[in-house]
């Protein structure tokens, strides 16, 4: 009985892990995404709401310095995040962690290859289940094209965002011709990478 109770105990704890919510990093972290940098730099208010200063670096460019790009903000109770890209005013929903297989979201990402080139794609969510990064447990959901169905397999991780790049979220649902899709390659935090990507290359 003991034995039991104590196995039973286990799992539940397990499943409490599972289930809490695990946020993106909300200070000295930086995305790489193939030889693009995202980096989050201060703290901004807009429209009286809090916001996280991300500053980009391309790194194609050597003597071009970090420049701000955009501003996020992550409502934790709801599980999604914003995103306020530079030239444009209007807050756009970045991820939807809250979501289940079957549902569908519009989304607004960025697509690195061009400095200010956003899109806003219509994805499916497709499996769910948990991954081990950092000695936790966090949530990893499919993410499919609606309208374009054939682009690269994205995820989108807690805690990390795409597999397609940070600001990159829902990127598989449009169509990219004659150029690759993006790839997070790793994130650091407080420089310790904390997630590093299948393809290996330097962050």
């Amino acid at each position: 009985m003991k034995k039991y109770l104590l196995f039973m105990t286990a799992i539940m704890f397990a499943m409490s892990l599972s289930a809490q919510y695990i946020p993106l990093p909300g200070s000295n972290a930086v995305w790489s995404v193939d030889f693009v940098k995202y980096s989050i730099v201060g703290d901004s208010t807009y429209k009286s709401k809090r916001y996280k200063k991300i500053y980009i670096a391309n790194y194609s460019y050597p003597t071009i310095k970090k420049v701000f790009f955009a501003l996020i903000r992550q409502d934790k109770p709801s599980q999604k995040v914003f995103v306020i890209f530079k030239n444009d005013p209007n807050e756009k929903l970045l991820y939807d962690f809250s979501l289940n297989t079957d549902d569908i979201v519009e989304v607004d990402g960025h697509y690195p290859y061009f400095d200010y080139s956003y899109h806003t794609s219509k994805v499916q969510i497709g499996q769910i289940d948990d991954v081990i990064i950092d000695s936790l447990p966090r949530k990893r959901m499919e993410i499919k094209g609606v309208d374009w169905m054939y682009g690269a397999p994205e995820y989108w991780i807690e805690g990390i965002g795409s597999t397609l790049g940070f600001l990159s979220s829902g990127i598989t649902g449009i169509g990219i011709l004659d150029i690759c899709y993006p790839t997070l390659l790793c994130l650091e935090q407080d420089s310790v990478i904390t997630y590093q990507g299948p393809v290996v290359k330097k962050c």
